[in-house]
């Protein structure tokens, strides 16, 4: 926390912003997430590792499959394996971020 506020003083970019970049860089360190997958969790509302550690795969995979079918973000199938396959990810991923 300590971290964002200064580099928010020092460089004019919101704490919020400089939170949304560690959260995505964040999920980015789950084996199989890229920026597509990260921009269709955003989409659906799962906006931190830790969010998506409780998801639910199935309901998570709906949801991610209906957003991707209107904004057209990634190319391969998201079924509910590959989901749960974040997931579990997700759940195993120590946290760096502390809010």
């Amino acid at each position: 926390m300590k971290g964002r506020k200064k580099l928010a003083e020092q460089t004019g970019i919101s704490e919020q912003q400089w939170l949304d970049w560690a959260n995505n860089a964040e999920c980015m360190r789950i084996k199989g997430m890229g920026s597509g997958k990260m921009k269709l969790l955003r989409r659906v509302g799962v906006t931190t590792a830790g969010e998506l550690a409780h998801r639910n795969p199935a309901k998570l995979a709906e949801a991610m499959a209906a957003a991707n079918e209107k904004y057209r973000l990634v190319r391969v199938s998201l079924t509910e394996k590959s989901v749960s396959a974040l997931v579990a990810g997700a759940r195993k991923l120590p946290r760096k971020i502390t809010y």
